[in-house]
């Protein structure tokens, strides 16, 4: 684009130049969506074949060590009664204090 602006117009592009430049980005374009249109068809035949969905992740690797579960579950058990909190006495101790700090006075 910065080219087609140029002051010398012996800088700027020609017309072949710009149509092969317009073309190769549409060319690109045009690859691009024809990989993402045969990524999607591979996944749906994937989830039809059972190999990927919610019913796949269910069953982990024999050999895996990592494996992914719900959160909602182990929420639900810790969580906490936030009244109980609010009895409990704080001891002065604990609490934080803020120190206001000039780092010009600090002595080397």
């Amino acid at each position: 684009m910065k080219k087609c602006w140029d002051s010398d117009p012996s800088k700027r592009p020609t017309a072949s130049e710009m149509w092969m430049t317009i073309y190769n980005r549409f060319d690109i374009n045009r690859t691009k969506e024809t990989e993402l249109k045969q990524a999607e068809k591979k996944r749906l035949e994937l989830i039809q074949l059972k190999k990927l969905g919610p019913e796949f992740s269910e069953k982990p690797h024999p050999r895996a060590i990592y494996t992914s579960r719900a959160l909602s579950s182990l929420i639900s058990k810790s969580s906490i009664n936030f009244s109980s909190i609010n009895s409990v006495s704080i001891k002065q101790e604990y609490i934080t204090k803020e120190y206001e700090l000039d780092i010009n006075k600090i002595q080397r």
